[in-house]
């Protein structure tokens, strides 16, 4: 069984029994067996986890006099008691209307170790799980059993393999970070997303410090 549960927004001094969070969790079977003998059961609590890669604004194709001329006509002589909300809704309805948005996409699970072999094992078990479903006789289920075992062995290898090699690569003068940074990778947590720069006129900050200075002076 499997559950996905966020600690952060489940805080036991807020309920005084599980009725009180019976009505916020969700629960789903899986499709995939994933290699057990059982269809594992996800829960989650609140929003769902997600790994998709929310749209972004596409400033290179943004229509930059229309959103000037929109900007200088709802916010150039804006009431100097206008709220922040007010003028951030206006803003963004604006930036809607001439900067074209990236579409929605997932993204992959970031794990370094996963190649076309372990890809090639876990469609063929998927199928083969779809042949039992359809004609569950023992002989299907025998050779499930021996798809599913060939499946397991070639992701294990596949990642022994992986951590064997970065082992081998590190010395003493590798960085813990590194290190680090390549056992998420071989977990398969994705790191999360950050500024890596910022670009004013013709100079290029790079340092998260003077990038957040940079911009509050701007505001």
């Amino acid at each position: 069984m499997t559950y996905n549960v966020f600690s952060e927004t489940l805080n036991p001094a807020h309920f005084t029994s599980p009725l009180d969070i019976f009505l916020d969790m969700q629960w789903n079977t899986l499709d995939d067996l994933c290699g057990s003998d059982h269809y594992p059961i996800s829960i989650s609590y609140g929003c769902k986890e997600t790994s998709s890669a929310l749209p972004s604004w596409k400033l290179r194709k943004a229509d930059w006099p229309s959103f000037s001329s929109e900007a200088s006509e709802l916010l150039g002589c804006c009431n100097p008691d206008i709220s922040l909300d007010e003028f951030s809704e206006k803003l963004i309805i604006i930036a809607k209307n001439n900067i074209p948005k990236s579409k929605f996409s997932v993204r992959k699970n970031n794990t370094v170790w996963f190649n076309d072999t372990c890809k090639e094992a876990i469609n063929k078990r998927k199928k083969a799980l779809r042949k039992v479903k359809s004609s569950p006789t023992c002989e299907n289920i025998e050779e499930y059993k021996v798809i599913r075992g060939q499946a397991r062995r070639t992701i294990k290898t596949a990642r022994r393999q992986s951590w064997q090699n970065f082992v081998s690569s590190i010395n003493s003068r590798t960085s813990i970070k590194r290190v680090w940074n390549m056992i998420n990778k071989i977990s398969g947590k994705r790191s999360p997303a950050e500024v890596k720069h910022l670009q004013v006129g013709d100079k290029q900050i790079t340092a998260v410090s003077d990038i957040a200075d940079t911009l509050a002076e701007s505001f």
